[in-house]
This record gives structure tokens, sequence and C-alpha cells, in this order.
């Protein structure tokens, strides 16, 4: 017999069959596991891009600010050479994402929590990948909403209760705050903001942007859509943010042209670097202080500085971290709500006699002294140098109505910071009176009428301690005529 390569492999498959075959078997169990696994990420692959789309639409970019904002920022990012090359809408948008509607039917009330609600305009409803974006245009011509299917499935709402004009819904949303609701300062009512019994006008599919989501999430969200002008007239109404400006929105919607290309990762950032936007649409307020002496030079300031707040009342890290970066000289200060300042007593016997020296509801401010802010001593005048922890600076009016003097102790009682469930706490601290700042009085008051501020007038030089901005601006407060008209934020 003769041996060749092609009997060698036949007759070597006969004799080892069976350890070939089970080979065999093992290599197209592998190969099925390697094509089913590929088949199933590639399934995975394009579920998790659909629901992106769904989720996401044709959004690109988000700017979310913890603030409100005039809507003229989204027309300097329209304008901008980075948007136009990259990008083909900017949406205005006001969103709250724990809101709460519900919706009546006889007795019955439904409920649905963590609600997110949105309130846009005709060029939200160009973001979805499919869909017909004309559909929804005429619902906003007057006050009705549309909810996703979701929202609609847990409040029990349809197509044929939407035709026969029975679905209604009351939407219930937190009230922007200057200061939160769990701080010792922070109101602990009124801090709603309804808008009642709104017609439902059409259910959002999740291919329109109903299952529109901001967070990475399986679970599917509850949204609900409202005309942006209604919300900001209703804002306009219950806030006082929006007393000066009610086109306000604290959200923006960016959007390529082509969803499988969007805009590169740095074209955001060029954007960012073309825009300027205001001091107000970052929620600060920047503001010339100069105090004049009457018979002097009008052009001739005493007192002459920038002072820089926050509309929420305190500056976050990043922001202060912002400021110092390009203003390092800049002199820093806080300013709390002290519930009274007295002399200290030395025992209950006194108290009573204390009972009508002692001043209600003053602002006290911690800062470290510098160039802008070096208060005059009533003793000597000269400049008041670096006070001690323990000790404090009154101005010459609250000393002479304490009827303190230097080297006695001044009693501060003030709420914590903080409240826990909606309990204030209130402390007591004792304080070395250091020095007394002196006042000059002015020839002519400061006066507050109609919104309008005059400030005061002075024939001699008046002193730091006479500046009236030092305070903070404080909406109702700072601008009230009295103590009698404060309408305070918290």
């Amino acid at each position: 017999m003769i041996l060749t390569p092609f009997r060698v492999a036949t007759q070597g498959l006969k004799y080892y069959w069976r350890p070939n075959f089970a080979l065999a078997l093992a290599v197209a169990a592998a190969t099925a596991v390697l094509v089913g696994a590929l088949v199933v990420g590639s399934s995975m692959r394009y579920s998790l891009q659909q629901l992106t789309f769904e989720r996401l639409g044709r959004i690109d970019e988000a700017i979310i600010a913890d603030h409100f904002f005039t809507k003229s920022f989204v027309d300097s990012i329209r304008k901008t050479r980075a948007f136009q090359q990259n990008y083909k809408t900017a949406a205005p948008v006001i969103l709250f994402p724990n809101g709460i509607v519900e919706s009546a039917s006889g007795e019955l009330t439904k409920r649905s929590s963590d609600v997110s609600v949105l309130g846009v305009d005709d060029t939200f409803w160009t973001l979805p990948i499919s869909g017909n974006p004309n559909r929804f245009l005429d619902a906003f011509r007057d006050d009705s909403v549309l909810i996703n299917r979701a929202l609609a499935t847990d409040l029990g709402i349809n197509e044929e209760t939407i035709a026969n004009r029975m679905a209604r819904v009351t939407i219930r949303i937190a009230k922007p705050m200057s200061l939160p609701s769990d701080s010792a300062l922070g109101k602990k009512q009124g801090l709603i903001v309804s808008l009642v019994e709104l017609p439902v006008v059409g259910i959002v599919e999740d291919t329109e942007l109903g299952r529109f989501s901001l967070a990475a999430s399986q679970q599917v969200p509850l949204n609900i859509f409202v005309a942006l002008k209604t919300l900001q007239e209703t804002l306009a109404k219950r806030d006082e943010s929006f007393d000066e400006n009610p086109d306000q929105i604290n959200a923006v919607f960016l959007a390529g042209g082509d969803p499988a290309n969007p805009p590169k990762e740095d074209a955001m950032l060029a954007i960012l670097q073309e825009i300027s936007p205001s001091a107000s649409d970052m929620g600060v307020k920047v503001k010339s202080v100069a105090l004049r002496m009457s018979s002097s030079d009008p052009t001739t300031s005493v007192i002459d500085y920038t002072s820089i707040s926050t509309e929420r009342l305190i500056f976050s890290d990043e922001q202060a971290q912002e400021i110092l970066a390009v203003m390092p000289e800049a002199d820093i200060q806080q300013t709390y709500l002290v519930n009274t300042i007295r002399k200290a007593l030395t025992s209950e016997a006194n108290e009573a006699k204390a009972t009508d020296t002692k001043i209600p509801y003053s602002m006290i401010t911690a800062i470290d002294p510098g160039k802008t802010f070096r208060p005059v001593s009533l003793q000597g005048n000269a400049p008041i140098e670096l006070i001690g922890d323990d000790e404090i600076v009154l101005n010459e009016w609250a000393a002479n109505d304490l009827h303190v003097e230097v080297g006695d102790k001044i009693s501060l009682k003030y709420f914590e910071p903080e409240s826990t469930h909606g309990q204030t706490v209130e402390r007591n601290v004792e304080l070395r009176l250091s020095a007394i700042a002196k006042l000059t009085e002015p020839s002519s008051p400061f006066v507050y009428r109609r919104g309008q501020l005059t400030p005061a007038e002075y024939k001699s030089p008046p002193t730091a301690a006479n500046d009236p901005d030092f305070t903070p601006e404080v909406p109702g407060l700072s601008d009230s005529e009295s103590i009698e008209k404060w309408d305070l934020p918290f």
C-alpha cells in the first residue's frame, strides 16, 4: 500500500473519529457562542442607541444653571461663529426636575411625583430624531399641556379622555428661592407654585422626545410639557426674581445638524470662549459705589469701590474662586442677620432693665479689614486695626443706642445657618467691644421713594461706616423704607 498524504489523512480520521468528532462539536459550540455574542452585542448596542435618541433626540449639549438668566443669552450663543459652524438649533427651556402632577376624575385624584416639568417653545419640537415637529405647535396657543406616555399611563389619561376634554392636570413645582428652605433663614411657607386645571391636549410618544431625560437610566421618566411663555408668566406673578425681566430661562439645549455625526468635543468650548454673558446671567450683581460730599467737587468721591454680590445671597465655592482669580486683591466679607444685639447681662436680675436697650434684626458683617473698608475709630480718629476672634466693632449709632463703651461685652443672638426638619436653633455669643466706628451725620438723609433711592448728602467727609452699600442688596429688605415694610426672602 502506497501511503500518500491523502490516504494518511483519511486513515487518521477513521481511526481517531471519536476525538475528532468531539473536537468538531467543541468548535461548533464555540463558533455559535461567539456569533451569538456578536449578534446580541450588536442588538444591545442598537437598542441603547435608540434609547439615547429617544431620551435626547438631537440634543448634543445642555447648559443648565441653578438660577434664572435672560433669554437673550440664547441669542448671543446663536450669533457665535462656533455655533453657526457646528450647531443648528438652540432651544430655550425652563426645567424643574421634581414636580408633582395631579389629575382629578370625580372624587378620585391621582398624583404622580418626580415629574420633570419643562417649559418649552416651538424650537423644542424640532429636536426629536423622528416625528412631525408641527404636531404640537397648536397645543401651546393657550394654557394647555402635553404629557408623555408614561405619565399618561400613571394618571389614567388616554386619547379618549383627551378628545372628550376630560383630561385636566394641576402642576406643582418648588418655587425658586434665594435661600434653600432647609436654611434657618429660608422660607418655610409659600414654597410651591401651582398651575391649576390645565387641559391636556396630547400625548408625546417616546420617539417624539416624550422619553426626554438628562439622566442615563433604563427607568422611563415622567414628563409634562408646558408653554414656555405660560410658565414664565406664572413665575413672574409669584417669584421676585422675575419682577425686572419675566423673559427668563434656566436651561439651553443645543443640537447639531446630523445626529449620526455630532459636533466635536471642543465645539462647546469654542462657544463659551466667544460669548460674554452678563453678570446677571451668572447670578452676580456688580455695582459701583461712591459717596460724594455736597459741598465739594461732585466728581471727587470720598468712598469709591466696586461691590460684587450674588442673587443667591451666598456665593458658591466655585464662584468665589473664579472671582478671586480675576481680582486677587478683592476684600471678602460675609453678612448675616442677627436677631438681637444687646449689652451682655451680668445677671438675670438685670434682664428686665435691659429690655429697652437691645437692637432687633440687624446685619452683622465678618470682614478682613483691607484697603476698601477701613472704619475710623471714634477714639483718636485712627483707622481700626485688626480685631480678634472674640471681638466686635459697632458703629457710633448702635453704641449710643445700647449705652456701651469700648471693653464692654456685647451679646448677639442668631439662628444657626441650617435647620433640621424645619426647626430653627437660636444661639448666643458674647464678644468684647474693641472699637466704635465713627459716623458722619449727613446734612440730608437718604430718601427711598417709589423704588428710587436718593443718596444722603454730606458737608463733612463721611467715614466708611456711613456706607449704606456695605450691606449687600437683599430684595425686600435693602429696598424698603422701614423695617415695617420688610418683605424678606427668608
